[in-house]
C-alpha cells in the first residue's frame, strides 16, 4: 500500500496566488504558464534578477567592486598578450582558471583547473 503525502498551501512565485502541493515536491508555481512567464524553466533568472549580461554585471560591480577591478585588470592583460594563462599548479591540467588571493594586487593570481579552484575556495570558506 503506497505511502499517503501530507498536502501543503504555497504561495506561486509569479502570479502570488495560493496552491496546494504534496509536501514532497519542490513546486514554486501555480501552473506550468507561470513557470514559463517566470523564465526559472530555462534558466534566465538568478537571484530574481534576469541572467543577461549587463544587469548581471552591474550586480557583480555593486556588490564586489575589488573583485570585478582585479578580474578586468587580469583580463586585459591575458586579452593583450603581456600575461599569459598557465596549467593548473596543483595537477598540470591545460584549462585553468585565475585564482586571486588577494585583489588589491591583480595580477599575482594562482593558476588552478576548475576541480582544485573549488577545493581552493572550499577551503578558504571553512577557514572563515
Amino acid at each position: 500500500m503506497a505511502k499517503e503525502q501530507k498536502k501543503i498551501e504555497l504561495i506561486c512565485k509569479t502570479c502570488g496566488n495560493p496552491f496546494i502541493a504534496y509536501k514532497s515536491k519542490h513546486r514554486k508555481f501555480c501552473s506550468k504558464k507561470c513557470v514559463d512567464v517566470s523564465g526559472e524553466k530555462h534558466g534566465l533568472y538568478v537571484h530574481g534578477l534576469r541572467k543577461d549580461k549587463s544587469a548581471w554585471q552591474k550586480l557583480q560591480w555593486l556588490r564586489y567592486p575589488e573583485k570585478m577591478r582585479a578580474r578586468q585588470k587580469l583580463h586585459t592583460e591575458i586579452r593583450s598578450g603581456r600575461m599569459k594563462r598557465l596549467p593548473c599548479i596543483k595537477c598540470g591540467a591545460i584549462k585553468s582558471q585565475a585564482h586571486h588571493e588577494d585583489y588589491s594586487k591583480p595580477l599575482e593570481v594562482i593558476w588552478l583547473c576548475q576541480k582544485c579552484h573549488n577545493v581552493e575556495h572550499a577551503k578558504s570558506s571553512k577557514s572563515n
